[in-house]
């Protein structure tokens, strides 16, 4: 128990330290990330900005004939350029060449001058520029040429004189700005690994020493409720004993006295059957409750209970229906089944009205043996299903008070059940009546 409280306090303390570290980290690389990009672009415009209309020079057109207008365009290899017979030449202002790359293109969109940091980017700038929808805002491209590289890519109009003349892109390699970020990210989501490690390692030492103290305390109140119950079953019996060789009495004649001591006895009882339940239950939570196994006809157990039981429905006219297969084997404690189903039967004659009907069905599966214990009772809320397994619930207190129920019945079935590795479940509905079903593995 203490060691899956342990585990659950571990799992909470690293979500949470994980959720800082996440949040911690996640900020300060989009931090860096908007920061980064912000220079960037800004340096990048002030850059543009500083290009002034007079930087462009536009020679007059040259006189010529007929004969030149033959050619239609000339490749200058030397300047990276194209010479077109009635385009005037532009001259590229100097601040362009603090640029990775610039492509100026006419208004029908012509290629006439460009540079490049490497031949080789050419053809994929080129391909970039044409897939990417860019203007005037600053937008990074990226493309895989023996290593990812980045650019920050703006489109500019050709103005001169207030008349526009073309348009030119420009790019900038901001590769290595990428990059660091690329490292920055490893290294925060490394952080993040080490961090889920460290905080594993904490929160199990955190939550081992927060429950220490509640745990000597848990076993302090386990070791009194052992000690405690097992020295009152000898008062209890002392009593009990008492109280039936007074009613043989032939002297205790008086109708009071008798019913005086038959309240004796039935109030002693009860503090009996609570007793043998806290011990029980103080057992199982210290491990020490020995679990004998063997094999017995399971199928003669569930008679004997229902014989047992017999006396118990005939005063209230309850009648019991049962359908059980013969001669099934089951390996288990039989001392301990036959308390389950005890339990189960008390619950459901108690709890069911008079003239009612109790119902019990076994039967052997391929792996397991199902059985189930059906009563036409009050029924439990839907609420209140999960809770009836639970130590000391009742879920109707002035009918508990009536038949001396405890809340731990149901408790102890399950606590015996899954020591059996089997499961036990219910359903019921208000007004109806319950179904408890025993799966025996």
């Amino acid at each position: 128990m203490f060691r899956q409280l342990q585990l659950k306090m571990t799992a909470y303390y690293t979500m949470i330290l994980i959720a800082i570290l996440l949040a911690t980290n996640l900020s300060i690389y989009f931090l860096m990330v908007t920061y980064n990009n912000y220079q960037l672009t800004k340096e990048t415009e002030a850059m543009i900005n500083g290009i002034s209309d007079s930087e462009w020079t536009q020679e007059n057109p040259a006189v010529h004939d007929e004969q030149e207008e033959d050619g239609d365009e000339e490749y200058d290899e030397k300047n990276n350029e194209v010479r077109l017979p009635y385009v005037n030449e532009i001259l590229i202002p100097g601040q362009l060449n603090n640029f990775s790359f610039y492509f100026i293109y006419t208004k029908e969109d012509m290629l006439i001058k460009w540079k490049v940091s490497d031949q080789h980017l050419y053809e994929p700038i080129l391909d970039e520029l044409k897939n990417n929808n860019i203007g005037t805002t600053p937008l990074v491209i990226s493309f895989n040429d023996s290593g990812l590289q980045y650019y920050l890519t703006m489109k500019l109009p050709v103005v001169i004189n207030d008349m526009t003349f073309g348009y030119y892109y420009v790019g900038r390699d901001v590769t290595i700005a990428y990059e660091t970020l690329k490292n920055l990210k490893q290294i925060l989501i490394f952080s993040v690994m080490a961090g889920i490690l460290l905080s594993l390692l904490l929160g199990y030492l955190i939550a081992g020493r927060t429950i220490k103290p509640i745990k000597q305390a848990y076993e302090v109140k386990q070791r009194f409720l052992a000690d405690a119950s097992h020295e009152l079953r000898t008062p209890i019996s002392i009593v009990l004993l008492s109280a039936e060789l007074l009613l043989k009495d032939d002297y205790t004649s008086d109708a009071l006295q008798k019913q005086t001591i038959k309240g004796i006895k039935e109030e002693a009882r009860k503090m009996a059957g609570l007793v043998e339940n806290l011990l029980m239950l103080a057992r199982t939570d210290s491990k020490h409750l020995i679990i004998s196994k063997t094999y017995f006809n399971i199928s003669g157990l569930l008679q004997k209970e229902l014989t047992s039981f017999k006396y118990l429905s005939e005063e209230k006219n309850i009648r019991i229906i049962h359908e059980i297969e013969d001669n099934m084997e089951y390996y288990g404690d039989e001392k301990m089944i036959e308390s389950v189903i005890s339990i189960l039967l008390d619950n459901a004659i108690k709890y069911t009205s008079e003239d009612g009907q109790v119902t019990l069905k076994a039967s052997k599966r391929k792996n397991d043996i199902k059985v189930t214990i059906e009563d036409t009772g009050s029924g439990i809320a839907p609420d209140e299903l999960q809770k009836i397994f639970d130590r000391f619930y009742r879920h109707d207190v002035s009918r508990s008070k009536k038949t001396g129920g405890h809340g731990l019945g149901l408790s102890i079935a399950k606590e015996i059940v899954e020591k059996h590795n089997g499961t036990i479940e219910v359903s019921s509905r208000l007004g109806e009546g319950s179904l408890f079903t025993v799966r025996l593995k």
